[in-house]
């Protein structure tokens, strides 16, 4: 382990060569909680990092207990340290982990960290080429920067649910506000570590953010006008169900998977010169697509998906979630495994966004949570 090192802050760190994990050696800090910022530090970890992880007593952070199969995800072979912020010892301990760190994440409100001392110019006096970041909800100032929110108080605000006819969709069942701000917060750092001459600088993600980014492709096309295709069913386009009760997901929308789908299904309904050009079918699109799902019921799902990889359209299954562990193009990214934990059947190995590294061996099991004292601040190089 690095000695400490006082008031000149943390040891230099470049990146490692080839050969080894390139975030080897860099020490990051994780004050975060749910999922943007453990998103973040996951991945850093994946990379090579070593990750200290700061949790609130006495059972440390509520996703342990309340989604113990996101924690696990998300908090893979990481240290972890039950600190109590607002007693002296325990913060002057948080003080002596940020003064050796490279990297430092938090989730909190704006001006949380300053209450309780840790904030980004405080501890730019400790350690100047700590990279700080912040995973705020909102922006760090003005409108908003005192609320707290989630997931979908995030994809509400940037219009995720409302179509421009003011009907309500569901949520998403995927947090990409989330994990997005995350992956945002991830490019920040490596971009600040690149940096040689780096002195307090402060990596901003707010989750909200990083759901507008995400969405703004939509959000361009209803501001323009181009609302109806974004949110009706497009002809020979979505989920079809089979004869076998199973679905079938692909897209028929491009002259050329048109012209195989007619070929392939061989019903003369679908032959009409109406048909002949995707404007002209998406005036049609539900005659066109009861005439696919009548055609569909007549054989089962893997009999569907036969014919249309030999017809070149695109297509997958559209699985349910215990299929989704076995499907041969989800096993073959080495994301997922299916040894049985203390919660889950099939936990994730990890968000492993990034396969040209080579990720340590790590605790599937999740961090203990361990009590104050030396030894748990202990990073293992």
């Amino acid at each position: 382990m690095d000695s400490f090192q006082g008031e000149n802050g943390s040891a230099p760190w470049q990146f490692a060569p080839a050969g080894r994990p390139p975030l080897t050696g860099l020490r990051v800090l994780d004050f975060s909680t749910f999922a943007p910022g453990p998103m973040c530090t996951q991945i850093l970890a994946d990379l090579g990092a070593t990750i200290v992880k700061v949790e609130k007593g006495p059972n440390g952070e509520v996703q342990r207990e309340t989604v113990p199969e996101y924690f696990q995800a998300l908090n893979r072979g990481k240290s972890s340290v039950v600190l109590n912020l607002k007693d002296p010892v325990d913060a002057q301990c948080g003080l002596n982990l940020a003064r050796e760190a490279h990297v430092l994440v938090e989730s909190f409100r704006p001006g949380a960290m300053d209450r309780l001392g840790l904030g980004a110019d405080r501890l730019k006096e400790l350690n100047p080429r700590l990279v700080y970041v912040s995973l705020s909800p909102f922006a760090t100032e003005g409108e908003g920067s005192r609320e707290q929110g989630h997931e979908t108080q995030f994809m509400a605000r940037s219009g995720a649910f409302v179509d421009p006819a003011g009907r309500l969709h569901e949520p998403s069942p995927a947090p990409f506000s989330d994990l997005a701000s995350g992956m945002y917060a991830v490019i920040g750092i490596l971009a600040a570590l690149g940096q040689s001459d780096r002195v307090g600088v402060h990596v901003k993600a707010p989750i909200l953010g990083a759901s507008v980014a995400w969405m703004f492709m939509r959000l361009l096309r209803e501001r323009g006008g181009d609302a109806d295709r974004i949110w009706r069913s497009e002809p020979a386009a979505g989920t079809f169900p089979t004869g076998d009760n199973g679905f079938v997901s692909f897209s028929g929308t491009d002259a050329k998977a048109w012209g195989s789908l007619v070929d392939m299904l061989d019903d003369p309904r679908l032959r009409r010169p109406e048909y002949a050009t995707f404007p002209m079918r998406s005036r049609h699109v539900a005659a066109i697509n009861e005439v696919i799902i009548e055609r569909l019921a007549d054989a089962p799902r893997d009999h569907w998906l036969e014919k249309l990889r030999e017809a070149d359209i695109p297509c997958a299954p559209a699985n349910r979630a215990d299929e989704v562990f076995e499907d041969p193009f989800v096993r073959a990214l080495d994301i997922l495994h299916l040894e049985p934990s203390p919660h889950v059947d099939l936990p994730l190995r990890g968000i492993a966004t990034v396969r040209n590294v080579f990720p340590p061996e790590v605790d599937d099991w999740g961090p203990r949570v361990r009590t104050r004292g030396w030894d748990a601040f202990k990073v293992q190089q």
